[in-house]
């Protein structure tokens, strides 16, 4: 049975964990049918006492697990529907939810975002992507919380990418709203980069790995810890993404 007290992980509708190394300074993810709960509660009244700074790391975390299966080369139809929907969710009430940690109706709303972002990487097959992995080898080195190790490398990550599939990159700018009229869907997927810099901007957690204690001299470990621990994240890019790629995003997102 599995109780979220966060809006976050989506641990209850997923099969995955994670545990960090403290001696290799790794932090991988893992998961099978064994490890996913058979009954899950989701009550967003067990919530409502969450600090503001964890109520928008756990909320960013739900805003990359749908946005990164939406971008994920396992998507589906399916998964598409419970994305689509996670995206706009925490766009409209994650904020609400800060500012607010007792307003109820903010706080269901992104538990229930939160559970179908799970199901879409959980039960619905879709995964998440190369932001994951090189956010949980950020994590391993510095203890930093979860989601903003992805706000770190996410843009560099749509940049280096967004020409993989135009239309699901133009979708990713137009769902938080940042779609100017008259562009077309090649330019949109251009600025799906500034599209997310826009909505971490909104959340205060627009930061570089820098500001999370990353120094230059940890790529090289960090890139080993990704390749090693997440490899199944990298491989559902929609661009394949080699040793000197995953090297270049941190530097690029330093």
């Amino acid at each position: 049975m599995a109780i979220t007290t966060t809006a976050g992980t989506g641990s209850e509708t997923t099969p995955w964990w994670v545990i960090t190394n403290t001696k290799c300074r790794e932090k991988p993810g893992a998961g099978n049918d064994s490890t996913t709960a058979r009954v899950s509660i989701v009550d967003p009244e067990l919530m409502i006492s969450l600090p503001r700074e964890v109520t928008r790391n756990t909320g960013i975390d739900v805003l990359f697990h749908a946005m990164e299966a939406f971008i994920a080369n396992v998507a589906t139809p399916f998964t598409d529907l419970f994305a689509r929907e996670a995206i706009r969710l925490v766009v409209e009430n994650l904020g609400a939810a800060m500012d607010n940690g007792k307003d109820i109706e903010a706080r269901s709303r992104m538990a229930w975002a939160n559970t179908i972002a799970g199901i879409a990487i959980g039960e619905g097959k879709s995964s998440t992507v190369g932001i994951h992995a090189l956010g949980h080898s950020i994590g391993g080195q510095t203890d930093a919380p979860h989601g903003l190790t992805m706000a770190a490398v996410g843009p560099a990550y749509m940049a280096k990418t967004w020409d993989a599939d135009i239309a699901r990159y133009a979708e990713v700018t137009r769902l938080p709203g940042a779609a100017r009229p008259g562009l077309s869907d090649e330019e949109l997927a251009r600025k799906s980069p500034e599209a997310l810099a826009g909505v971490l901007e909104k959340f205060g957690c627009r930061v570089r790995m820098r500001d999370l204690g990353v120094k230059e001299q940890m790529i090289n470990a960090m890139t080993d810890s990704a390749f090693k621990t997440m490899s199944g994240c990298l491989n559902c890019s929609l661009k394949p993404l080699s040793r000197s790629d995953v090297v270049q995003l941190y530097k690029d997102s330093l």
